[in-house]
């Protein structure tokens, strides 16, 4: 999958990549840890992707090594695949950052074990930095969401009431608040075709489901929080980052 010898031994993924060998074929296997256990491991080659057996995969996150860190990390850079997170350290190789990978998915206890990993590192940056495709944008609004202190909150939802809208939610301490977000959404933003309702404290939006407005959306969220400076939306030329090491970036 293009990833050289010199990512794979990098001191940044010690003890994070292993060989599984099962049924006459060796694979890659990337360890899932909730906290220092280990609850599962991705199995990927060429062409499979799967998981070991008795995995616990919404329970944990694959994460690169936290052995060499100096003192609080620079940047915890949030991906969907492990292999993506090598692919982006391959193309952008920096030092005393955590590189993770939710698998793909974004389960309650896997926000609520970034949560206290992040406000345990305290990490200048976080890099949302999942595929390009819708999925992957609708991750980084969630990571957004739920990660960011000012913004949680508030008590945002995203749910969807069909498979063409998306409909966020919040609740503001203010009226004044509230009228403010709308006010800011509808002039600043009007790509993002809001039909919204405004009910006391809560908003509620109306949002086409695109991985566009995804993209918009994550940036609209972020004036919301009260340290905008500390996230950053990393975006793959291709679908993925990996894509991005196959194709030269």
């Amino acid at each position: 999958r293009g990833i050289h010898s010199q990512t794979i031994q990098a001191p940044v993924f010690k003890d994070r990549i292993f060989n599984w060998k099962s049924r006459g074929y060796v694979n890659t296997a990337f360890p899932i840890y909730r906290g220092k256990t280990i609850v599962g491991a991705v199995i990927r080659n060429k062409t499979f992707k799967g998981y070991a057996p008795g995995s616990k995969k919404n329970e944990g996150c694959w994460f690169s090594s936290l052995e060499n860190l100096n003192g609080r990390p620079n940047q915890v850079i949030i991906t969907e695949s492990a292999l993506d997170a090598l692919s982006f350290y391959q193309l952008t190789p920096r030092q005393n950052n955590i590189y993770l990978s939710t698998g793909g998915t974004l389960s309650q206890q896997q926000f609520n074990w970034l949560q206290l990993m992040i406000e345990s590192m305290r990490p200048s940056l976080i890099v949302c930095a999942n595929d390009r495709d819708k999925a992957g944008q609708m991750f980084n609004v969630q990571l957004l969401l739920t990660l960011d202190p000012a913004i949680r909150s508030l008590s945002p939802t995203l749910s969807f009431p069909s498979p063409h809208t998306c409909t966020l939610s919040l609740t503001f301490p203010t009226v004044n608040r509230a009228h403010a977000w709308k006010d800011f959404l509808t002039l600043s933003l009007p790509m993002l075709s809001i039909e919204s309702e405004l009910q006391a404290l809560s908003f509620n939006g109306i949002f086409p489901n695109s991985t566009a407005q995804f993209q918009h959306l994550w940036q609209a969220i972020l004036t919301l929080s009260h340290s905008p400076e500390r996230w950053q939306l990393a975006l793959p030329h291709k679908k993925d980052w990996n894509e991005d090491v196959l194709t030269g970036g």
